[in-house]
């Protein structure tokens, strides 16, 4: 249920996403952009949410993530 406390105060949506936790490493092998590993980031910083639409960071009330 979308409740009317988490709507972007940019662009009024109601879907946000977190930062990227894990990144995909690439080299360079005869000329190719060649796939290495799959690279997790371990980070014990807080969840951060952003709008999905515009990327606008979201102040929450961190009681309020279900998981």
């Amino acid at each position: 249920m979308t409740t009317e406390k988490y709507i972007c105060e940019n662009c009024g949506n109601h879907e946000f996403v977190t930062k990227p936790n894990q990144f995909d490493l690439f080299s360079v092998e005869d000329g190719k952009l060649v796939f290495q590993e799959t690279m997790l980031v371990e980070d014990d910083k807080k969840i951060e949410l952003f709008c999905f639409e515009c990327d606008k960071k979201l102040e929450f009330d961190e009681e309020d993530l279900e998981f």
